[in-house]
């Protein structure tokens, strides 16, 4: 008979991070040219609504900053435009 385990851990290794609200959209314009030609326009943003999300805790439990949450987890938003030719 196999020794029958307590149902709450005493210890727990589980620190969560705050979730993640990036929104990447791209928008893409088909300008004809020729019959064989089609220009392309293309805007890519990357956390478009510019959104901070945080890093997560820190989990060295022996350390000053157990569970302070010291940094930023994702960039900027980033902007990116390009013209493709396809033929």
């Amino acid at each position: 008979r196999a020794p029958r385990q307590h149902p709450h851990p005493r210890r727990r290794n589980v620190l969560t991070a705050p979730g993640t609200h990036n929104w990447d959209i791209s928008v893409f314009k088909n300008n004809r040219i020729s019959e064989t030609f089609t220009l392309q326009f293309r805007a890519e943003f990357f956390n478009a609504f510019n959104r901070v999300r945080f890093a997560g805790p820190g989990g060295a439990v022996d350390s000053g900053n157990f569970g302070v949450v010291g940094g930023q987890g994702n960039g900027p938003r980033q902007i990116q435009l390009a013209l493709k030719l396809i033929f």
